[in-house]
C-alpha cells in the first residue's frame, strides 16, 4: 500500500478541533509510510491533513483537482503538493482519486464529502473496487449519517451487506490497523 485517499471539508470556518484532528491524521499517514491523495486544497480538514503529512516529511502529497480550480481556486491550492493532477470535472477527479489510492478515509465534511463517501460505497458494493473504506468519525460527526444508513437497511431501502463496505473509527491507531490488515 502506497497512497491513502482522504476526503474531507475544505471550509476553514470549521472548529479548530477538526483541523487539529486532520493534522494528526496526516502525521499518522506519513509515520505509517504512506502518501496522500486528496483535494489539493490548503484549507479545512483536507488542508490540515496535507500539512500534517508535510510536517512529517511524508513521501507524497498528490492533489487532484478539477481543471476549473486552476483559475477559480488558484490561491487556495496547497503549495506543498508533490504532484498536482487536474481533471476535466468533479466526476473524473473522484475516479482518479479512487484509482490512485489503496485505501479511502472519509473525514468530516459537507455535501461534497458525502458525495465522495456514497460514490466510494457504491463503487465497492458493485464490485468495481476492493479497498478499505473508513469513516473517520471525529467528535461523533457522522453519528446521524450512520443512523440514517442503518435506518435505510432496516426499512429495506438498503441491503444488509452495505455495512460490509465500510468501517467506522474514531481512533487513528485502530483505523490504521484495520487498513493495514485489510485483505491480508
Amino acid at each position: 500500500m502506497n497512497l491513502i485517499c482522504v476526503y474531507g471539508a475544505v471550509n476553514d470556518k470549521i472548529e479548530e478541533g477538526y483541523k487539529q484532528a486532520g493534522i494528526e491524521l496526516g502525521k499518522m499517514i506519513a509515520k505509517r509510510n504512506y502518501g496522500l491523495v486528496y483535494s489539493g486544497m490548503k484549507s479545512g480538514i483536507s488542508g490540515a491533513v496535507a500539512k500534517g503529512v508535510a510536517s512529517e516529511q511524508g513521501k507524497a502529497i498528490l492533489g487532484v483537482m478539477p481543471e476549473f480550480f486552476r483559475e477559480t481556486k488558484k490561491s487556495e491550492i496547497f503549495e506543498g503538493c508533490t504532484e498536482k493532477i487536474f481533471t476535466k470535472d468533479i466526476s473524473a477527479r473522484k475516479e482518479v482519486m479512487k484509482q490512485k489510492s489503496d485505501a479511502i478515509i472519509i473525514a468530516p465534511g459537507g455535501v461534497g464529502t458525502f458525495d465522495e463517501l456514497f460514490d466510494a460505497i457504491c463503487t465497492k458494493r458493485w464490485g468495481l473496487m476492493d479497498k478499505p473504506i473508513v469513516i473517520y468519525n471525529i467528535n461523533n460527526y457522522y453519528n446521524n449519517l450512520i443512523e440514517m444508513l442503518d435506518y435505510a437497511i432496516e426499512t429495506n431501502f438498503g441491503k444488509e451487506n452495505y455495512r460490509e463496505t465500510y468501517k467506522i473509527f474514531d481512533n487513528l491507531e485502530d483505523m490504521f490497523d484495520y487498513i493495514e490488515k485489510y485483505n491480508k
